[in-house]
């Protein structure tokens, strides 16, 4: 249902950081408003005033909403919990695994400019790109890369703690390099 962004109530809600509005503003304006803030009846937002924040920061008349039947203040309260508490994010190797896919867009996008005999411009590298939209450096998702793709060679529970963020990026990718160098070593000694 669109309304006008100004119709939509927004009263005392738990969340106070709301982090960078700029940055998700940005994210709508290049993606579009992929999941709608949810208001009740009365047009009281129930879930999503970073949404909302980054929409009016857009300058939107209107916004896209989701109207929610609530039963009382406590359904209405526990939906604003649930929405910001009930989340998990990627894993690092579902991280990787976006990372490949981009990388794979950004190469097809820095061939065609090739293609049409543009320069590359700092920043322009298919890796470069694909590194700064995930906000990382270029060397780090490399690393990251290089794990996902040597995970045999990593102790699974070592695996498992990088994945889940308990063990470095940098002492997984030490971890893999050292076995590596150990199986070189020993197929040299076997011959």
């Amino acid at each position: 249902m669109l309304v006008d962004i100004d119709r939509i109530v927004v009263s005392d809600r738990i969340r106070k950081d709301f982090g960078d509005i700029q940055e998700l503003a940005d994210d709508i304006k290049e993606n579009g408003l992929i999941n709608p803030p949810v208001v009740n009846k009365d047009y009281v937002l129930l879930a999503g005033e970073r949404r909302l924040r980054a929409c009016k920061l857009l300058g939107w008349p209107q916004i896209e909403v989701r109207m929610m039947d609530t039963r009382d203040a406590e359904h209405e309260l526990n939906i604003e919990i649930s929405e910001n508490d009930v989340r998990k994010g990627f894993t690092k190797s579902e991280r990787v695994d976006y990372i490949k896919r981009l990388l794979r867009i950004e190469q097809a996008k820095a061939k065609e400019r090739q293609d049409l005999g543009l320069k590359s411009d700092e920043g322009s590298r298919a890796d470069d790109a694909t590194a700064k939209q995930f906000g990382i450096g270029r060397d780090t998702m490399r690393r990251e890369l290089f794990i996902a793709d040597n995970a045999d060679m990593l102790d699974p529970a070592d695996f498992a703690d990088w994945d889940e963020g308990k063990l470095s990026t940098n002492k997984a990718y030490q971890r893999i390099k050292a076995a590596k160098e150990q199986a070189e070593r020993e197929r040299d000694d076997a011959r």
